[in-house]
């Protein structure tokens, strides 16, 4: 028996179908650019902690990484907002500590979570299937989790993070097994990364360099934000081919809300310069009257749902337009 039994419910659920279609179709072409926020690292932590679970050991919270610093800094209590606590860590008890403690946070061996398997999984069965190029992944996270997650699936990629400091502060490098961190001085000329090629990262938030301490990057101060927005602008700031697939693409927004101020600035940047009308969506379960209308006011579709329903359903649609199509007469 068909659970859909009104047209409103099967009026819905034919959109999402179009929708699933849409998004895995593209996705399978390469011009679906996921951009992941704080609630991908937390996928799955809403049924942690239920009865007959672990409690929950990946990456922390932005709440939690705030009473980290404010403990170990001894902050006052008069805020928990992490940004408001990383500027008081820094100008009061100094920059280096902070990257220091925010280093030893994210040393740690979180497990990567399905919504980063998933991802892992795209660019072998983009290849497989012959559809289309490899993914660009944007992240504002500074854990590794979706490196982790490609290097497991032996998945080869590039990475590309954002400089917030020191010599080179604006300007984004790129990671080299090698060579480590190399200053992109000049992205007009830098040939080295390409994501027709292989799959890119892009870290624009900065990152926890495991190999060597110094080369952490970290936007996460309100003098860090500032700067960010004042000077940064990715389109001038990355090599051509990251910028073409950028502005060619549907983005796909996971684990944000508009009360993020990088998700603001991301689609400030972004929105007047795209290629084409791309259709952009944004999954995030009940969002606020303000937030409901800023999303829409910057073209940007809501599937109002939780990603741990989001991302299962979405798989199986990408594993189905992969399949080769029936030959004729069969």
């Amino acid at each position: 028996m068909d659970d859909i039994s009104s047209p409103r419910q099967r009026g819905a659920a034919d959109e999402l179908g179009l929708h699933y279609e849409t998004v895995a179709l593209n996705l399978a072409m390469g011009i679906v650019t996921p951009v992941l926020g704080a609630g991908a690292s937390l996928y799955g932590r809403s049924m942690a902690g239920d009865a007959g679970s672990a409690p929950w050991q990946g990456a922390p919270s932005a709440t939690e990484l705030g009473e980290i610093l404010a403990r170990k800094f001894r902050a006052p209590d008069a805020t928990r907002d992490l940004i408001q606590i990383a500027q008081w860590v820094y100008t009061v008890r100094g920059g280096a500590g902070l990257s220091r403690a925010l280093h030893e946070v994210f040393k740690g061996e979180f497990p990567t979570t399905d919504l980063h398997e998933f991802i892992a999984t795209v660019p072998g069965k983009v290849r497989d299937a012959g559809s289309g190029c490899p993914p660009l992944i944007v992240t504002t996270n500074y854990d590794d989790l979706i490196e982790n997650a490609l290097t497991a699936h032996g998945e080869a990629y590039d990475v590309l993070v954002y400089i917030a400091e020191g010599v080179n502060a604006g300007r984004f490098g790129h990671v080299d097994p090698d060579r480590g961190l190399i200053p992109i001085t000049d992205p007009e000329t830098y040939l080295d990364v390409d994501p027709d090629e292989r799959t890119v990262v892009l870290k624009i938030h900065g990152f926890i360099c495991r190999t060597d301490k110094r080369s952490d990057s970290y936007v996460i101060t309100e003098d860090h934000y500032i700067e960010y927005l004042a000077r940064t602008d990715v389109t001038q700031s990355l090599p051509p081919p990251v910028v073409a697939r950028l502005l060619d693409s549907h983005l796909l927004f996971l684990g944000y809300s508009l009360r993020d101020w990088n998700v603001r600035a991301i689609l400030h940047q972004l929105y007047a310069q795209r290629n084409h009308t791309n259709r952009w969506w944004a999954v995030q379960l009940h969002p606020t009257d303000i937030e409901q209308v800023s999303w829409t006011q910057r073209n940007v579709q809501i599937i109002d749902m939780l990603l741990e329903e989001y991302v299962p359903a979405l798989e199986q649609v990408f594993d189905e337009v992969l399949q080769p199509e029936p030959a004729e007469g069969r």
